[in-house]
């Protein structure tokens, strides 16, 4: 399968590493080094060469995989989008929601797209190299547009024989409110407060990250989504003992003064709330902290 990975971030070489067997090439925004060095998350170390992807390579891509932040989406794709057939899927690996609703306004697109929620870690070590540094879990499924049966079913296999924990679902929108519900509690406090995620276990966050669930579970209601908070607060202090050491990656793009995935996140839930009329002050108290940590772009 010839396989087109947008971004040559960490996850970007992250995915290209599961699937070098396939016909790889990516597009970064700028030239880059065709060898990339991948530490595994055993320690042993590999090289791989990939392509750098020309205007033949992408007309003749199977697939899509974008691995680029949530504000950069609708340009990739709209970048992209003269040059790919009709029936190439699109996957989006970015965090939090809008992103669909904003191809929608901004693109007429008919492209099967897929949302792939990953929890796996990679970590850049130099410009070349990257670390496989955790595991996780990839969960896949059909957010807009149609898809043959035939060529979903074999990407499904491909990406199944490739990826850790890999499975697809048709329930993707309800797992992307749940992811949403973890970024939402979890990313701007570690940002606002620059604290590893374990920090949030101490009492001192307990009130502000149930507010932000609760609004969230009342919003996500008026969109049809029915979320359970005790299940959902529940999930968020697993994922912050299981992701104590780390760094979320909105407190790295604060710290590195970069533009942070925030508008898709607890902005997401904001403007929701306005959109319904469901008072959010929390999430959008957040938003504008976040918002005013970073300089404008």
């Amino acid at each position: 399968m010839n396989i087109l990975i947008v971004g040559r971030g960490a996850m970007g070489l992250l995915f290209s590493h599961f699937l070098i067997d396939h016909n790889i090439s990516i597009k970064s925004r700028a030239a880059s080094p065709s060898i990339f060095s991948f530490t595994n998350i055993d320690g042993s170390s590999n090289q791989h060469q990939l392509n750098c992807a020309n205007k033949k390579q992408i007309s003749s891509a199977d697939c899509v995989i974008c691995c680029v932040k949530s504000y950069d989406v609708s340009n990739v794709i709209t970048e992209l989008a003269p040059f790919i057939n009709n029936y190439c899927p699109i996957i989006l690996t970015n965090n939090g929601m809008g992103v669909i609703e904003q191809l929608k306004q901004e693109l007429s697109i008919s492209n099967p797209i897929y949302a792939l929620l990953t929890t796996m870690a990679a970590k850049r070590l130099s410009p070349n190299h990257i670390a496989h540094t955790g595991v996780g879990t990839n969960q896949m499924g059909l957010v807009s547009g149609s898809a043959d049966s035939h060529h979903q079913q074999k990407l499904v296999d491909i990406l199944a024989n490739a990826l850790p924990h890999y499975s697809y679902s048709e329930q993707i929108l309800t797992l992307q409110w749940t992811k949403l519900a973890i970024n939402c509690a979890i990313n701007a406090l570690t940002a606002i407060y620059n604290v590893n995620n374990g920090e949030l276990k101490k009492q001192s966050y307990k009130q502000i990250i149930a507010d932000v669930i609760k609004e969230l579970v009342a919003v996500a209601k008026q969109e049809e989504i029915l979320l359970n908070y005790d299940g959902l607060i529940n999930t968020i202090y697993d994922v912050i003992d299981k992701t104590a050491s780390n760094s979320s990656s909105m407190r790295e793009d604060v710290l590195k003064q970069q533009e942070t995935e925030i508008d898709f996140i607890n902005g997401f839930i904001y403007r929701l709330g306005q959109t319904h009329n469901i008072p959010t002050p929390t999430n959008a108290k957040l938003y504008k902290q976040v918002k005013s940590l970073t300089l404008p772009t």
